[in-house]
C-alpha cells in the first residue's frame, strides 16, 4: 500500500512538473516569479511572528478574526483556480485499482496542502506571533493548528462538489459565470465604492459569534470556554463530514456508466 501511495504522490508531482515551462529561460522566469510570490507571504508570516508580540491585546480578537476569515476566503478560492487549470490529479480514476477509498481520501486531503501554501506561511507566522505575546497563555495559540485541517477538508469538499457540477451540462455555464465573478470581484472591491460599502459587512461577519474563525480566535487567545471548544469541534466535524461525503459521491459518479453521466 505504501508503494501505491508514493506512486500517487509521484504522479501528482509529474502533473505539476509538466505544467511548468520546459525551456530554461521560461523555467528561470517562473522560478523567479514563484520566489517573489511566495516570498511576499513568507515575509508576511515573519512580520506577524515579530510584530504581534508588541500589538495591544485589546485589538487582537478583532484583527485575528479578520485575518482568519480572509485566510479562509483565500484558501477556498485557490482550489477553484486549481480545478480550472487541471493541475490536480483526479484520484477518483484510481478507484479501479485495489486501493481503499479511505486511503484515497487521505491522499486527496494531503494534496490540498499544495493548493494554497501561502496561507500556511501566514498561519504559522500568526501562530508564532501569538505564542510570543506576553499576555497570551503560551500554548493557547496551538488551537490555530486545527485551522489547517479545517480549511483542507473544506477545500477538498468544494473541489469535489464543483468537479461533479461541471459534469452536468446545464450547470456548466452557470459555474463558468461564477468563475468570472470570482475573478473580477477583488478588482471591483479595490477600485470601486463597493469595497467601502462591504467593509462593515466583512467586519460583522468576522466578529460573528459561533463562526469558526471567531471561536478559534477566542481559543487561541486563551479564552478556553466549553462553548467555544464545542462549537469548534462541531465545525471541524462538519467540514470532515462534508469532505468525506463529497469525495464518496465523486467516486460513486465515476462508477456510473457513460450514458448515465451524460444524462446528469
Amino acid at each position: 500500500m505504501g508503494d501505491q501511495i508514493r506512486a500517487i504522490f509521484w504522479a501528482q508531482f509529474r502533473i505539476i512538473r509538466n505544467y511548468l515551462p520546459r525551456t530554461s529561460a521560461g523555467a528561470v522566469l517562473f522560478a523567479i516569479l514563484s520566489l517573489l510570490w511566495y516570498g511576499i507571504f513568507a515575509a508576511g508570516g515573519l512580520a506577524l511572528a515579530f510584530g504581534l508580540p508588541h500589538a495591544p491585546a485589546h485589538n487582537l480578537r478583532l484583527y485575528v478574526s479578520l485575518g482568519l476569515l480572509g485566510m479562509l476566503l483565500f484558501w477556498q478560492i485557490f482550489p477553484i483556480m486549481t480545478l480550472s487549470t487541471g493541475r490536480s490529479l483526479d484520484l477518483s480514476k484510481l478507484i479501479v485499482y485495489p486501493i481503499p477509498p479511505s486511503s484515497l481520501f487521505a491522499v486527496e486531503f494531503l494534496l490540498r496542502v499544495s493548493t494554497a501554501p501561502e496561507m500556511i506561511f501566514v498561519l504559522f507566522g500568526l501562530l508564532a506571533g501569538l505564542m510570543r505575546h506576553p499576555l497570551i497563555p503560551p500554548f493557547a495559540p496551538l488551537w490555530l493548528l486545527l485551522y489547517l485541517p479545517f480549511n483542507l477538508f473544506l477545500s477538498l469538499a468544494i473541489r469535489e462538489w464543483m468537479t461533479r457540477m461541471f459534469r452536468r451540462k446545464r450547470l456548466r455555464e452557470l459555474l463558468a459565470l461564477v468563475f468570472v465573478l470570482i475573478a473580477v470581484l477583488p478588482n471591483l472591491i479595490a477600485n470601486t465604492s463597493l469595497g467601502t460599502r462591504l467593509k462593515p459587512v466583512f467586519f460583522s461577519l468576522a466578529t460573528g459569534p459561533l463562526t469558526p474563525w471567531h471561536e478559534i480566535t477566542g481559543l487561541a487567545l486563551g479564552n478556553n470556554s466549553i462553548l467555544s471548544m464545542a462549537v469548534w469541534v462541531l465545525w471541524l466535524s462538519l467540514a470532515w463530514l462534508f469532505a468525506n461525503r463529497q469525495f464518496t459521491r465523486a467516486l460513486a459518479v465515476d462508477h456510473s456508466s457513460p450514458t448515465d453521466s451524460s444524462q446528469r
